[in-house]
């Protein structure tokens, strides 16, 4: 027969599976971990913040550069309308200059008899753009060819239309009529005209 000492048990301390001294272990192994986690959050939300500041200063510089080579762009742009414009002014002045050699050559009486009533109507009529390369009269004035280059097609129509008005030039009529691109030029057009003095003209001459 088993006899059981319930006197020496009385003295033992009986723990619970988790006792309150294990839950608190427990409690600061968990805040703990929860510590390292918010530092770590904390310290990537501030590389985060830093990299955004960057990536914003960054960008500020890339649009400043960006006005900056816009407004050279538009400098350029510019600069290449206003050498256009220079070198078509120049084409005037040339034209003008030959225009006014040819109308004062040595022997003046001969020209005045001739072509200057017609070189001076041509010279008086000007279309900025516009600009004549070669002029030829024949039989005294009765044959007229025009060559020239104009930045824009409708020039060409607009200058006729300004040369009727001189009285040489009234009733000419032009029937040929050549335009083309010149090789290695986007922006000219070369262009040719002809004509002879209508019937009317030659018995008013």
């Amino acid at each position: 027969m088993q006899h059981l000492n319930l006197y020496s048990e009385l003295d033992r301390v009986v723990e619970p599976p988790f006792s309150g001294r294990q839950q608190l272990w427990i409690v600061c192994a968990v805040f703990v971990v929860m510590m390292l986690a918010y530092g770590v959050l904390l310290i990537g939300s501030q590389l985060m913040e830093s990299e955004l500041a960057e990536l914003a200063a960054r960008q500020q510089t890339m649009t400043e550069q960006l006005d900056t080579l816009k407004a050279k762009k538009s400098k350029l742009e510019r600069e290449n309308n206003l050498d256009g414009e220079i070198a078509s002014l120049q084409n005037d002045i040339q034209f003008r200059r030959q225009l006014l050699a040819s109308i004062d050559p040595p022997n003046s009486e001969q020209v005045e008899a001739g072509f200057a009533s017609h070189l001076e109507g041509l010279a008086r009529q000007n279309i900025d753009g516009m600009w004549l390369t070669e002029i030829q009269l024949q039989q005294g004035g009765q044959q007229l060819a025009l060559m020239g280059r104009t930045r824009a097609p409708e020039f060409v129509p607009r200058y006729l239309q300004n040369l009727a008005t001189e009285t040489i030039f009234s009733g000419r009529q032009f029937r040929v009529f050549k335009m083309n691109i010149p090789e290695g030029e986007n922006n000219l057009l070369d262009f040719e005209l002809r004509a002879t003095e209508s019937s009317d003209a030659q018995r008013q001459n």
